[in-house]
């Protein structure tokens, strides 16, 4: 009469460790997913900064040689082309601050469906678990 109760605790019990480790697993993933999003996006980050400094950079010295060589710094023409030059120069940098907001949002995403996946799995290992002990002759088999 104790064997089946006792094999049916050990069923229990493995299935509940089993549910942990898998819970353990996505919790790491999840963790992965999110340190990797951080890491993608700050060195996009960097090197949108990197780029936006190249491009003022480009900019100045534009400025510089259009004004030195004898332009009218207050002529409207000049002034627009250097600012659309300027606006050109910087699509890099607006990109690459883009693209590295995007990778930081999957990232989170990516890490918030690993852990609701794991919250989902621990609460089926739980009902599965009371039901089990709910109703131990339709589960074990327990001979009366």
């Amino acid at each position: 009469m104790c064997a089946p109760i006792l094999m049916g605790g050990l069923q229990l019990a493995s299935s509940l460790a089993g549910a942990a480790a898998q819970a353990q697993d996505l919790k790491r993933q999840a963790r992965a997913a999110s340190d990797t999003a951080r890491a993608d996006a700050a060195a996009l980050a960097a090197r949108a900064e990197y780029v936006r400094d190249d491009a003022e950079h480009k900019s100045a010295t534009a400025r510089a040689r259009a004004f030195a060589g004898g332009f009218d710094p207050q002529s409207e023409s000049v002034t627009a082309s250097l600012a659309a030059n300027h606006a050109r120069q910087m699509d890099g940098p607006i990109a690459l601050g883009a693209e590295s907001a995007r990778t930081l949002h999957q990232g989170e995403l990516q890490a918030r469906l690993l852990k609701a996946q794991r919250r989902q799995l621990l609460a089926r290992s739980l009902l599965g678990t009371a039901e089990a002990l709910a109703n131990p002759a339709g589960s074990f088999r327990i001979p009366l």
